[in-house]
C-alpha cells in the first residue's frame, strides 16, 4: 500500500470514531432548538399591545410620507414630460 492511502484510511477511521461522541440524537436537538425558540420569543414579548401598535404606525406614516413625497415629484416630472 502506498503511504497516503495508508493515511487516507487513518484518518477515515479516525472520523469515523469520533462522529459518534459528538453527536447528538434527533430528539435532543429539537429539544434544545424548541428550549432556544421559547427564549427568543419571550425576549421578543412585549405585554403592552398599545405601545407595538404606535411603534408600527409611525413607521409605517414614516414611509408613507417619504415616499410620497417621491412619488409627487415623479408623478410631475411624468405629467410634464407627456404634455
Amino acid at each position: 500500500m502506498e503511504p497516503s492511502t495508508i493515511s487516507l484510511i487513518l484518518v477515515s477511521f479516525l472520523l469515523v470514531s469520533a462522529a459518534p461522541a459528538c453527536a447528538e440524537t434527533d430528539e435532543e436537538y429539537w429539544k434544545r432548538m424548541q428550549e432556544e425558540a421559547h427564549k427568543m420569543a419571550a425576549a421578543a414579548y412585549n405585554p403592552d399591545p398599545m405601545s407595538e401598535i404606535s411603534s408600527f404606525n409611525g413607521a409605517v406614516h414614516k414611509y408613507v410620507t417619504s415616499h410620497l413625497k417621491l412619488g409627487l415629484v415623479f408623478f410631475l416630472i411624468s405629467f410634464l414630460i407627456v404634455k
